[in-house]
């Protein structure tokens, strides 16, 4: 087992405080997003003696990742894990199918652009499905509504562009949302400013007055508007599904979903990438066209992940993916297993306990987390606390 330390990423819309808090450390004196714990070649978690997980895996595949996961995934890790803490919304996007990150990685390589750029949209070429289990109460858009809904969320909005937006949902009937996002991100047709503005605080009134027929998605319009004061993006959201999470919910985000992290803290499982399509709602590089060209547009449910129960005191949440799977192990003063072999992250979220394999053990506090390697065969688990387990189904 190595003990590793997550690769922090300072993003604008982190927390000074939610990641410090957790990890027991100050505050920090610029905004931390993330730590990224697995093998990514932009982001690499390090060992005790500053090792990259990433070389190690390199230079010893069969031994850490095992031959299973060499012959489906090659010689790297499939998955990455983070603990994420958005205090600010994060950017409308998508992240890519896996033909369609290989195309885009392809091109990007062959136009010379850096893997590092800012304007780099491809920065690997693997899919990006996603994960993400709440540690606190977490909101975020995912998805679009159906088309009926949405119709009748504009009734009530005395502003021009509700009118306008009903008309074009009216227009693009059989088409899913696509001409209607398309409309809303082109320069050259999207609303202005003051429309945006005047269409956030038709929703914020209805909402202080106790009209509103979705306070949740309301008060998204109202707080995005006030972050990203007349964004196109503002309007997207209204076509999309507001979720919140509570301690203990997951939920699953398939490529090509739009969506966008709202304010939380959690713990987020996907596969080993880092591409991502922005559409609005961010100062970083915006690439609308590839958005729309990339995007799903059809109307559907958020997609919760109800757990399995394998045994007394484990929830294991399942994707439809074979890149990871997570499971959360709560522990009262007992010994139990943690299910799968191969290479699996575990992180502490609770107490202090202790993991174990016939290589040794090792006590976890809250926010420290080891990479197990496949060699090291099954392990074992015990004390008091709650552990987090990032594997290989």
């Amino acid at each position: 087992m190595l003990r590793i330390t997550g690769f922090p990423q300072h993003y604008a819309w982190g927390s000074h405080v939610r990641l410090p808090e957790f990890l027991g450390t100050s505050p920090s004196p610029e905004p931390l997003a993330e730590l990224w714990f697995g093998a990514h070649e932009l982001g690499s978690a390090t060992t005790a003696t500053g090792e990259r997980l990433a070389d190690l895996i390199a230079t010893h595949p069969r031994e850490y990742l095992g031959p299973s996961t060499r012959f489906m995934f090659g010689d790297r890790l499939p998955y990455l894990m983070k603990l994420i803490a958005p205090a600010a919304p994060l950017s409308l996007q998508v992240h890519p199918n896996k033909r369609q990150a290989e195309a885009g990685f392809s091109a990007e390589e062959e136009d010379g652009i850096g893997r590092s750029d800012p304007q780099r949209i491809y920065r690997d070429d693997n899919h990006k499905p996603e994960l993400l289990y709440a540690l606190t109460e977490f909101t975020l858009l995912a998805g679009f509504s159906v088309r009926r809904q949405v119709r009748e969320l504009l009734d009530g909005l005395e502003v021009p562009l509700a009118y306008r937006l009903g008309r074009r949902l009216r227009l693009a009937a059989g088409r899913a949302m696509k001409p209607v996002v398309s409309w809303l991100l082109d320069p050259d047709s999207a609303p202005d400013r003051a429309e945006i503005d005047q269409f956030a605080q038709a929703c914020s009134e209805r909402l202080e007055a106790g009209r509103s027929p979705l306070p949740l998605l309301d008060s998204t319009v109202r707080y995005l508007a006030e972050a990203y004061p007349g964004d196109p993006g503002v309007i997207v959201a209204f076509l999309m599904n507001p979720v919140r999470l509570e301690p203990g919910e997951a939920i699953y985000l398939p490529p090509r979903t739009l969506h966008s992290y709202l304010d939380g803290f959690g713990l987020e499982v996907m596969a080993n990438s880092d591409n991502v399509i922005r559409a609005g709602l961010t100062p970083k590089h915006i690439d609308r066209t590839q958005l729309v060209e990339v995007g799903q547009f059809d109307a559907h449910p958020p997609v919760r992940l109800a757990p399995e129960y394998p045994s007394e005191g484990i929830r294991r949440y399942y994707a439809p993916v074979e890149d990871f799977e997570l499971s959360v192990v709560s522990l009262d003063a007992q010994t139990m297993p943690l299910l799968g072999t191969g290479p699996r992250l575990v992180i502490c979220l609770q107490g202090s306990p202790t993991v174990m394999t016939r290589a040794g053990e090792l006590e976890l506090r809250r926010g420290e987390c080891v990479f197990v390697t496949a060699s090291e065969g099954p392990m074992l688990s015990s004390g008091t606390g709650v552990l987090a387990q990032c594997a290989v189904p």
